[in-house]
């Protein structure tokens, strides 16, 4: 979203541009031109956002309108949601991660996170890191663990829409820990305090919605939340016991998720 600054109102910017008919470039022509005036400003959506200025991109957007995709993504209307565990599902699981050297992905997930993307559903990331209650990694560097994920996943055309996760942890006694931080919060799964921030931030139905992970708390945290829930065999496979549940669906990749949501099933 391109904006002047004083005013929403101002459509100067198509008055510079649009002058004729021709080919325009929206990001080099127009965006950097007005990154040089200090007038550009952006926002994250999870709304339904294409650029379709080429015929095979019209036609997607054409055929997304007419299965509803377009209408479904509308923050004014309830979201499904398919939410994620961190560790194990998007990234290899390889205990708690406190090198960025060792964040590699898990194999498959471009693909299901890509088949999410085409869909009707937002993605939202749902993962506890106690590391940062331990003193062992710290909130920037963290962030830049998550960019790194982002990066990866983009690199590839995939993306999750938002990530939530929790820095606490109940258990004291580590070198080095964060007192403050080490507290029996709810949002550490599988108490569903994120999924809730994430309900309210993006009008989530989450009865129309899947928790997807490798371990049992993950499917304890949907169970908890009244989503339906999916084990991936991948991670933990569902091996770690610490709750006695079943999931709704078990796959052996993230890849395996499309057929899943496009049934609506």
């Amino acid at each position: 979203m391109v904006l002047r600054k004083k005013s929403k109102e101002d459509k100067s910017i198509f008055d510079n541009y649009f002058k004729k008919c021709q080919v325009i470039d929206f990001e080099k022509m127009i965006v950097f031109e007005e990154i040089k005036n200090k007038s550009v400003y952006s926002y994250h959506s999870t709304e339904y956002v294409k650029d379709a200025g080429t015929p095979d991109r019209y036609y997607s957007v054409c055929d997304d309108v007419k299965k509803g995709i377009v209408k479904a993504k509308n923050l004014s209307k309830p979201q499904k949601c398919v939410f994620l565990d961190r560790d194990g599902t998007i990234n290899k699981y390889k205990g708690f991660i406190r090198n960025i050297n060792d964040i590699e992905l898990e194999d498959d997930v471009i693909d299901g996170i890509k088949s999410i993307n085409k869909s009707e559903y937002i993605t939202i990331v749902i993962t506890n890191q106690p590391v940062i209650a331990r003193g062992e990694v710290t909130f920037c560097e963290l962030d830049n663990f998550h960019n790194k994920i982002e990066t990866l996943l983009g690199q590839n055309g995939a993306y999750y829409d938002d990530l939530f996760y929790c820095p606490h942890h109940p258990d004291k006694g580590f070198d080095g820990e964060v007192d403050e931080l080490k507290i029996d919060c709810d949002c550490r799964k599988p108490k569903i305090g994120l999924m809730l921030k994430a309900k309210e931030k993006y009008n989530i139905d989450l009865t129309k919605s899947y928790f997807v992970g490798d371990t049992t708390v993950d499917i304890q945290t949907g169970i908890n939340g009244k989503t339906k829930t999916i084990l991936v065999k991948t991670g933990c496979q569902g091996e770690d016991k610490k709750y006695d549940v079943k999931a709704n669906y078990v796959i052996k990749t993230l890849k395996n998720i499309g057929k899943i949501i496009q049934n609506g099933e």
